[in-house]
């Protein structure tokens, strides 16, 4: 089972990675941060364009500003479980500090095209209709999420996993698991959060909420004024959130991601 990662190693710039169109991590704060994201969700059949963008944050100037510096690697390995096995590398980017960035915005440095000898089949999200959002469609789409969140919030969890059945399949596919073992996870942990003494789930303010097109309109992601899932909560100790990423199939708006 192949696994695709990649690898990010930067401080002091506005960062944002793109596979095939859609967000793979952005972060606007400028802090050192070093991370991890697997990508097998994201692979297509054919060629995938890896891009990286840059920016200079505002107010970066000073001795307290951290150096800009960037770092990717693009990583493939046979895994088993989340053990890395000969581990390849499949492609790489770094800053250089003579390029010149905007402030307060990001353009493309760097891009790369690259055709994996494996991959995990087409997705749900890439046969989704592209038109432009509408009125109607932001109205399917929190129609759609306050089912999720009225399920969380009523203990209905097979309404839940039933709202997230195309989800659970794709991602267990990435990943090389058994949707139906990946389903009982998923179902488990959501019992156990709301049977916790202590649970809290926070409001779904729909006027709040922020619709984010990406993969050509093909996929919609959804915030809060934040930035943050509209659905999640807290339980105890642990926090928890439900996937927010929406296609049009058919017509009809489904969460696949």
């Amino acid at each position: 089972m192949p696994t695709f990662a990649v690898e990010l190693d930067f401080a002091g710039l506005l960062v944002e990675v793109r596979l095939n169109d859609v967000r793979v991590y952005r972060d606007s704060s400028g802090v050192p941060r070093i991370r991890e994201d697997r990508v097998n969700h994201w692979i297509v059949p054919g060629p995938n364009l890896l891009e990286v963008w840059l920016g200079i944050p505002n107010g970066a100037e000073g001795e307290k500003a951290d150096e800009p510096s960037f770092e990717l690697e693009w990583f493939a390995w046979e895994s088993s479980g989340s053990t890395r096995r000969d581990a390849e590398r499949v492609a790489g980017y770094r800053y250089r500090q003579e390029l010149q960035l905007p402030t307060g915005e990001m353009r493309r440095v760097w891009d790369a095209s690259l055709e994996p000898a494996r991959n995990f089949g087409e997705w749900a999200w890439q046969r989704a209709d592209g038109d432009p959002l509408e009125a109607v469609d932001r109205a399917g789409i929190v129609q759609l999420l306050q089912r999720l969140h009225d399920g969380v919030s009523n203990r209905n969890i097979t309404t839940v996993r039933k709202t997230l059945n195309i989800q659970n399949e794709e991602m267990a596919r990435a990943f090389g698991l058994d949707a139906r073992d990946r389903d009982t996870g998923q179902r488990a942990f959501l019992e156990k959060c709301v049977a916790a003494p202590r649970w809290r789930l926070e409001p779904l303010r729909p006027d709040e909420l922020e619709f984010h097109s990406q993969a050509g309109g093909r996929l919609v992601f959804v915030t809060d004024k934040n930035g943050l899932p509209p659905v999640r909560g807290v339980s105890g100790s642990t926090t928890f959130d439900l996937p927010c990423g929406f296609s049009r199939l058919g017509g009809a708006w489904t969460i696949v991601r």
